[in-house]
């Protein structure tokens, strides 16, 4: 399910591949920036050596088998703007879960909707997944849109689902199938 080998793919902007220690200071911009982060269950890093830390986490998920999270890199420019892919896979039930964050400066512009594209195609035609799942806080409107925009149906509330930042929060709980995503691609 997840391989041996960190896959490399395109989309028409990016290079999705895995992150390295060299992109550090671009995913300090990501992960120092409160907005970005506002609906994340991190604080933000105040260090590039935090980040660092991050970059191992991710790794270490892969090489253990429990996920796989590509970077997101302009192709015109190599710059990293952000990150996405599984953080929770379920063999036995052929399932994933997904996160993902943007940078700031790059909201709005389809790069986020262009990557969730191709980790879903992935998702499913190489790691054999038959669902694929997010979770969102209900006030991340943004983030619920852009999910039900790649196909995602939205499932329900999820109530007191996560604590983070001092509190219990909501999350909305999405998903797609196999068959849906077949039926529509």
């Amino acid at each position: 399910m997840i391989p041996d080998v960190f896959p490399q793919f395109e989309t028409e902007r990016l290079i999705l591949k895995e992150v390295s220690l060299k992109s550090s200071v671009d995913m300090f911009e990501i992960f120092s920036d409160e907005e970005t982060l506002k609906y994340y269950d991190v604080e933000p890093v105040t260090e590039v050596e935090e980040v660092k830390g991050l970059i191992e986490v991710l790794q270490n998920r892969f090489k253990n088998k429990k996920g796989i999270r590509w970077g997101l890199y302009l192709k015109d420019s190599g710059k990293l703007i952000g990150t996405c892919g599984y953080h929770d896979v379920n063999r036995e039930a052929l399932r994933g879960e997904i996160g993902y964050e943007l940078s700031r400066e790059f909201w709005g512009n389809g790069y986020m909707k262009e990557a969730l594209e191709a980790i879903l195609n992935y998702g499913f035609n190489n790691m054999g997944l038959n669902r694929i799942q997010a979770l969102a806080e209900p006030e991340n409107e943004k983030s619920i849109g852009i999910l039900k925009r790649v196909g995602f149906k939205e499932e329900g509330i999820l109530r007191d689902y996560e604590y983070y930042r001092g509190g219990f929060k909501n999350c909305t709980m999405l998903s797609i199938l196999k068959r849906e995503y077949e039926k529509d691609n």
